[in-house]
């Protein structure tokens, strides 16, 4: 993380490296159309603004965000330093872009809500264990990508719940075993808000036997273990995340 490599590196080495860093980052975003906007310690945000003759799709955002996360996993690799784990937010929907601050001090950025949902399902990829997540509004305007549905969380700071979804791939270099294990999870997801824990968590575990490791279905797994030995009152589906 950042205030790890802070620790460990002089200011001037760790400039050295952020740069390094940043231009793996930027450089994808620039090549699919989209334009970044803010930089704050190891956080950037890209924006894709749809113009009113040529309405808006996730589809280059999704590529930019496939590639960035390529990028950076081959940049950990060769870093001598610790590894930065890269996470993505993924959302969409109207926004004001504007100069905010008082005084001498101005910043020009986006506000809305849409910012701020692509901001905490960002932090959710840690939760989960995954590297891309989006909502529903650029998984259902995305064509050509394949998407595992992640279920429906109330995230902190947030008064509606989010439906998010992992984007995996491009659709055309999706693997039949990847759609299959797509389709087996979004089963055990139906399972779990159907309140069927046992067959749920049996579900999880198919996946985890496919796959390996797989963050969400420990995630999930866990979760219905916990169901099952105190239900919930008032069941509607939705996951609580309480913390950042």
């Amino acid at each position: 993380s950042y205030s790890y490599l802070a620790e460990l590196l002089d200011p001037e080495e760790l400039s050295e490296l952020m740069n390094r860093y940043y231009a793996s980052v930027f450089e994808p975003v620039v090549r699919h159309g989209g334009l970044v906007s803010d930089v704050v310690g190891d956080s950037m945000m890209a924006l894709w603004v749809a113009r009113p003759d040529d309405p808006w799709n996730g589809t280059q955002a999704c590529l930019a965000a496939l590639e960035i996360s390529a990028c950076t996993e081959e940049f950990s690799n060769i870093s001598v330093c610790a590894p930065l784990q890269t996470r993505i937010g993924l959302s969409g929907g109207q926004m004001v872009l504007g100069h905010l601050g008082a005084a001498s001090h101005f910043e020009y950025r986006a506000v809305g809500d849409a910012v701020n949902s692509a901001s905490r399902i960002e932090g959710l990829n840690k939760a989960l264990g995954t590297r891309i997540l989006a909502t529903r509004a650029v998984a259902m305007r995305t064509k050509g990508m394949l998407f595992r549905p992640m279920g429906i969380f109330l995230l902190p700071g947030k008064t509606q719940p989010l439906e998010v979804f992992e984007l995996v791939c491009p659709l055309d270099a999706a693997t039949l075993e990847q759609k299959r294990f797509c389709a087996l999870f979004a089963e055990g997801l139906r399972q779990f808000s159907s309140e069927q824990w046992p067959e749920a968590e049996e579900i999880f575990q198919r996946c985890l036997e496919e796959v390996g490791r797989d963050g969400p279905s420990l995630f999930y797994q866990a979760l219905c273990r916990k169901h099952r030995e105190l239900p919930p009152e008032d069941w509607n589906g939705v996951v609580t995340i309480h913390s950042k």
